[in-house]
């Protein structure tokens, strides 16, 4: 049986974990998305052509396809802490006698 302070303890590992990896990935959007409008901007406002700026013009006409996009990346952050809280065992630490006296 685990004691408090241990369930404490992985909950904060799992806690750290996913708070880790929802952050990265919430800045990956916000800079994937102002870097896409961004450049949709410059595109517009300078008539810029090309391979590139068409890309830029779509991904800007689609981005409800985007918006699946993003949400992979938050459930692939999921399962990527789920993983990584199992791979460093936190679900494994011994149960201690923290806080009695023997």
């Amino acid at each position: 049986m685990f004691s408090p302070a241990d369930t404490r303890r992985r909950k904060a590992g799992w806690s750290v974990s996913t708070a880790n990896q929802h952050t990265l990935v919430s800045v990956a959007v916000a800079v994937l998305i102002g870097g896409i409008e961004t450049l949709g901007l410059l595109a517009e406002q300078f008539s810029l052509k090309g391979p590139f700026w068409d890309l830029i013009g779509r991904l800007n006409n689609n981005f409800n396809n985007l918006g699946f996009v993003i949400i992979g990346l938050f459930i692939f952050a999921w399962v990527a802490s789920f993983v990584i809280y199992r791979l460093k065992g936190y679900d494994d630490l011994p149960a201690s006698q923290t806080g009695r006296s023997q």
